[in-house]
C-alpha cells in the first residue's frame, strides 16, 4: 500500500484572529448595506470583481458600492470607526455573517483574507477577496450635472409597475423592451414599448418645475430597484453633462443610483 500525501503548501490555511486588528461595526448599517446593495451586484459572469460589494471604512464613515456594469448603487453612513479598511465581500457571505447577530455594535476582526464577527460567545467568519481590483468608482460617477428634476416616488412607481415586464432579462441577458421618458417643460410622458414596436402603454406625470425638453430610455426593472433602495418620498433625477445616456437618482441623504440609459432612435 502507498499512503497518499500532500505538500505542506497545498493544505488549506486559516488565518488566526488578531485582537490588534479589531473593528467596531454597526450591525444595523451592515444589514442596510446588504439589503440595498445586493440587488445591484452582478450575479453570474466571468467578472468576479463585481460579484462583490465594495465596503470602504473610514474614521468617520462607512461607504458601500455595488454594480453590475449597467447600474450602480452607493450608500454612505456616518459612523465612528477606529481604522481605515477596504473590504470586498460577496453578498451571500455578508448575509451569513450578520443574519443571526444579536448585538449592536459588535466587534469584528480582520485579516487579509477573512472577516470575523464576535457576538456574545460566538465567532463567525467569512472570506474576503483582497486580490480583486474593484473599478474606480470616482471615474464612473459623473462630475457635472446639466439638469435636475424632483419626482414623487409613489406616483412614479405606480406608473412603472405595469411596465416592469419589459425590463426582465432572459438567460441571454436580453430584455423585451424599455420605458421612454420624454420631458417637456412641466410634463413627463412615460411610454412602455418593445424593441422595434410601437408604444404599448403610456402615462403622464405633471412636474412641479419645468425642465428642458429631453428623452431617455431606461430599463423599468432597474429603475424600480433604485427607487426601492432610495428611501424617500421625493427622488431627484440628475442628468449628467455628457453624451452618454444615463441618469443619477438621489435621495435627500445622499444615497444614489447611476443607471445607464438606452440610446433612442431619432
Amino acid at each position: 500500500y502507498m499512503l497518499e500525501t500532500q505538500d505542506l503548501e497545498d493544505y488549506t490555511t486559516i488565518s488566526i484572529i488578531n485582537k490588534d486588528n479589531e473593528l467596531v461595526l454597526n450591525t444595523s448599517i451592515l444589514t442596510e448595506i446588504y439589503k440595498k446593495c445586493n440587488k445591484f451586484v452582478l450575479k453570474k459572469d466571468d467578472r468576479k470583481v463585481i460579484e462583490n460589494i465594495l465596503i470602504e471604512l473610514d474614521t468617520n464613515s462607512i461607504k458601500a458600492v455595488s454594480t453590475d456594469s449597467r447600474r450602480l448603487f452607493q450608500i454612505e453612513r456616518p459612523v465612528e470607526c477606529n481604522v481605515k479598511k477596504i473590504l470586498h465581500i460577496q453578498p451571500k457571505n455578508l448575509h451569513k455573517l450578520i443574519k443571526d447577530v444579536q448585538g449592536n455594535p459588535i466587534s469584528a476582526y480582520y485579516t487579509d483574507n477573512y472577516l470575523w464577527i464576535q457576538d456574545m460567545d460566538d465567532v463567525t467568519g467569512c472570506r474576503l477577496n483582497p486580490d480583486l481590483q474593484y473599478p474606480n468608482i470616482e471615474e464612473v460617477i459623473p462630475k457635472e450635472i446639466e439638469q435636475s428634476i424632483t419626482i414623487n416616488k409613489d406616483k412614479l412607481n405606480a406608473v412603472l409597475k405595469p411596465m416592469i415586464f419589459l425590463g426582465k432579462m432572459d438567460k441571454h441577458n436580453r430584455t423585451e423592451g424599455f420605458v421612454r421618458f420624454s420631458f417637456n417643460e412641466n410634463t413627463l410622458r412615460i411610454m412602455g414599448q418593445k424593441y422595434g414596436d410601437n408604444v404599448l402603454m403610456e402615462s403622464t406625470l405633471n412636474l412641479d418645475n419645468p425642465i428642458t425638453n429631453r428623452e431617455i430610455g431606461l430599463n423599468p426593472l432597474f429603475l424600480m430597484d433604485a427607487l426601492e433602495s432610495l428611501e424617500d418620498d421625493e427622488i431627484q433625477f440628475n442628468f449628467p453633462k455628457n453624451m452618454t445616456p444615463q441618469v443619477v437618482l438621489k435621495n435627500n441623504i445622499g444615497d444614489f443610483s447611476l443607471i445607464m440609459g438606452i440610446r433612442l432612435e431619432e
